[in-house]
């Protein structure tokens, strides 16, 4: 008996390294950080400069990632750090659901690996997939947390310790997206829908989705009254066929087979999700902030990537069926399984961290051509800029040239949440923001002149000073417009 449970405490080792070894190279494969931009590079902001309970400027997006990576103060780690847990929480997510899919099932461990092999063969074929999930945004996190619920409830333990714990997670994951439970109900209402996973979990889920779906149709109704008319549905989202294509396809043979072989009623819950995840994708498009944002792929990927998981279980169940794939997977599982390919497999993929992790932060993690126009002026000009203006996607990136986030001050979008005033001095605020200070202009020197004046008017008072810019010096051209300038704050009695 105690040798049995040595070797299933030495397989839960393994899995568990296994698990948080590949959320890196998961980071790198998708090539997020080094493309990262404004939106990424803002979540480092705040976890480095000034952590607040939700996204800067907003009262949603609960921000525990940042709270999480608030240790590493520089940029480029904390960034990494960031992207890491984000690709974990992927990883956690996949695993729990093939847990809870598999763990009632015969041939547990064949199937299991037919099931996670076919979602990574269609995120390694979808990077698009990989890239939205994997970014800044609160869409991998709360993917994770749901994973993690799924083990604790599918777990062995009390229920006094489960339901508590189950709530607290919830809690959490409302408060890192608050749509989360309307994203994740297709595979909630399949899962129940199954009935073979009882558990008080769902219990809690069906209220708690409930109460969500109902208030989401009622936000959906704000919103379409909030510009005194209706915001129609359309389907402008869907002309960019990267996002949505592939699995639409996989949906529609696996149906069209199902009816063509009398066997829909079979899994007629799994594609009653399938017309659910659409149905809530369609909805989302009549969003005031959504079509603002030109329909933007982030919105919808959560919802599609689950959908996904979906119909990766109905293929599986397909493919299964064949005796030579049935064969060929037994096989990889006595590979897999033997202790030495283990810890060769573990060894590798920690060396594969190590290389991923020093190679990711020697470079500026930036898209390009940001990244060629930020070297040539700080490497070429090394000039001792204090403060950056204008366009939203240039300026923000400014703060990785500097050795700490807070020796350059933005005045682009967002700028008011680099300091508190709850917490330091009117003299600290001012300071980082000064008459004398030479600052960089990305964009119309005309734009970057109303921002100064309104930063500078914001930290000192309108009715105090007179702010202008002067010395412009023109840096480059293409792709933006970039000024050296040298700000003046004056004060209206001295003037």
């Amino acid at each position: 008996m105690s040798i049995l449970t040595s070797a299933k405490t030495r397989m839960r080792i393994y899995l568990s390294s296994f698990l948080f070894l590949s959320a890196l190279p998961l980071v790198w494969y998708s090539g997020t950080t080094w493309k990262s931009n404004s939106d990424d590079l803002i979540l480092t902001l705040i976890s480095i400069e000034n952590w607040r309970i939700f996204f800067w400027g907003q009262n949603r997006f609960g921000t525990l990632v940042p709270l999480l990576a608030k240790p590493f103060t520089e940029m480029r780690w904390n960034l990494l750090f960031q992207n890491f847990i984000q690709a974990f929480s992927l990883v956690v997510f996949l695993f729990a659901v093939s847990r809870a899919f598999y763990q009632k099932q015969k041939e547990v461990v064949s199937r299991t690996l037919i099931y996670i092999f076919l979602i990574l063969i269609f995120l390694t074929t979808n990077v698009s997939y990989l890239n939205l999930l994997r970014s800044g945004l609160p869409y991998a996190a709360p993917l994770g947390i749901f994973g993690l619920s799924l083990l604790i409830a599918n777990s062995n333990s009390k229920k006094s310790i489960t339901v508590p714990a189950l709530i607290f997670l919830i809690s959490v994951s409302c408060w890192i997206n608050p749509l989360n439970g309307y994203y994740l109900a297709p595979l909630l209402i399949l899962v129940m829908s199954l009935k073979k996973f009882k558990n008080i979990f769902y219990e809690l889920s069906l209220t708690y989705l409930l109460v969500n779906f109902g208030v989401f149709f009622i936000i959906l109704g704000l919103s379409n009254g909030e510009i005194g008319g209706i915001v129609s549905t359309n389907f402008s989202p869907f002309k960019v066929y990267n996002w949505w294509l592939s699995l639409i396809t996989i949906q529609l043979i696996l149906v069209s087979r199902a009816i063509y072989l009398h066997e829909f009623k079979k899994s007629q819950s799994t594609y009653f999700g399938f017309l659910l995840t659409w149905f809530s994708i369609f909805a989302l498009t009549s969003l005031r902030h959504i079509q603002l944002n030109s329909g933007a792929t982030r919105y919808f990927i959560t919802a599609t990537f689950v959908s996904m998981c979906i119909t990766m279980r109905i293929l599986e169940e397909i493919l299964s069926e064949s005796s030579f794939l049935k064969t060929r997977a037994l096989r990889m599982v006595d590979l897999l399984f033997n202790e030495r390919i283990l810890t060769a497999s573990l060894l590798f993929l920690l060396l594969a961290n190590v290389l991923i992790a020093r190679n990711l932060v020697s470079d500026y993690p930036l898209e390009k051509p940001k990244k060629q126009l930020l070297n040539v002026i700080f490497e070429n000009n090394r000039e001792p800029y204090r403060f950056a203006s204008g366009d939203y996607w240039y300026a923000w990136p400014t703060k990785l040239y500097v050795e700490q986030p807070k020796d350059i001050f933005l005045t682009s979008f967002r700028t008011e949440n680099q300091y508190d005033i709850s917490t330091e001095s009117k003299k600290i605020i001012q300071s980082r923001f000064k008459s004398g200070d030479l600052g960089l202009c990305f964009g119309e020197v005309k734009q970057c002149r109303s921002e100064i004046r309104a930063a500078a008017f914001r930290m000192y008072g309108q009715s105090k000073v007179q702010v202008d810019v002067s010395n412009l010096t023109l840096l480059a051209r293409d792709p933006i417009l970039v000024h050296k300038l040298r700000l003046s704050i004056t004060s209206k009695q001295n003037a």
